[in-house]
């Protein structure tokens, strides 16, 4: 005799488990005006239409339509009502229907960032890189909405971000930045800035002429001799400078500038014999070749020249 054991289909149909939605806390900065919204977890459903995402920032409501989407990520386009407040942005992730999330926080919403109105300053041809100020940067960046600087003539990378200030770091190659006008658009915390104009590059880069003769050890005035040391309209976020050097030790210099000449006032004496080394900074950029010192003069124990 056979025995035929029976299984209810609706026991069959109710014993499947759905995989626990879980929502990974983010506090990193956002724009309130932002349009990506990014969430990391698990459990999410490959196919976007499957989930379902509900936000909330005091008491508006945000929405956040997935576009993409894994088991572990999702992305969506974000849409922040009009005068929402800054603070925490929490979201709860439903999958098809049936898995939801606990509410957790996906985002820090803070103001929309501003750079004020730039006009003309001068910038060389080989800026070691350009320094932004404004407001609203942020101090926690996300890692997958990274700040970034497009620049009308060149790249540039963001080494650097605060609050109120982006620094980035400008990609050298032999013909140098554009002449004239140098529009960017920035990106910070999800919202990119319209185009605005931040400087006008110069056809001459600021040049040192090299010159080699005899000064006492003793001597209180270096004047460095050569050209565009000193523009119209200077950057004025890059301070000009010029550095003095023997043996990488710095010999403090006290300077005045023109566009030619350089007059340094010294405050302690030199080593004997050893060759002087000149920098000179400006617009941005750091004379020949950039990043290194050129010889400019040699001492001897010889007093009164």
């Amino acid at each position: 005799m056979r025995t035929i054991y029976c299984i209810p289909i609706f026991f069959l149909l109710f014993s499947v488990a759905f995989a626990d939605v879980i929502v990974t806390q983010r506090p990193y900065d956002l724009s309130v005006k932002a349009t990506t919204l990014v969430i990391l977890g698990s459990g999410f459903s490959p196919l976007s239409t499957d989930n379902t995402v509900a936000l909330s920032v005091g008491a508006l409501t945000p929405t956040c339509s997935v576009t993409s989407a894994t088991a572990t990520q999702l992305t969506c386009t974000l849409s922040v009502p009009n005068g929402a407040n800054t603070g925490t942005l929490t979201a709860t992730v439903t999958v098809n229907g049936n898995g939801v999330s606990v509410p957790t926080q996906v985002a820090n919403l803070i103001a929309v960032p501003t750079i004020p109105a730039v006009s003309g300053q001068d910038l060389s041809k080989h800026p070691a890189a350009i320094t932004v100020t404004g407001t609203n940067f942020g101090t926690n960046p996300d890692p997958l909405l990274p700040p970034s600087i497009t620049m009308s003539s060149g790249t540039c990378s963001v080494t650097s971000i605060t609050n109120t200030q982006i620094v980035c770091a400008v990609a050298y190659t032999s013909t140098g930045l554009t002449t004239g006008a140098l529009n960017i658009v920035i990106t910070a915390n999800g919202y990119t800035l319209p185009s605005r104009l931040y400087a006008v590059v110069l056809n001459n880069d600021p040049a040192i002429t090299p010159m080699s003769f005899d000064l006492s050890t003793n001597a209180k005035k270096i004047i460095v001799h050569g050209n565009n040391f000193v523009t119209a309209t200077p950057l004025a976020i890059n301070t000009r400078t010029v550095t003095l050097s023997q043996n990488g030790v710095n010999v403090p210099c006290a300077a005045t500038f023109t566009s030619t000449l350089i007059t340094c006032i010294l405050s302690t004496n030199m080593t004997s014999g050893v060759a002087l080394l000149a920098t000179v900074t400006n617009n941005g950029n750091t004379t020949l070749p950039y990043s290194a010192l050129i010889p400019l003069l040699n001492f001897t124990n010889w007093e009164g020249k």
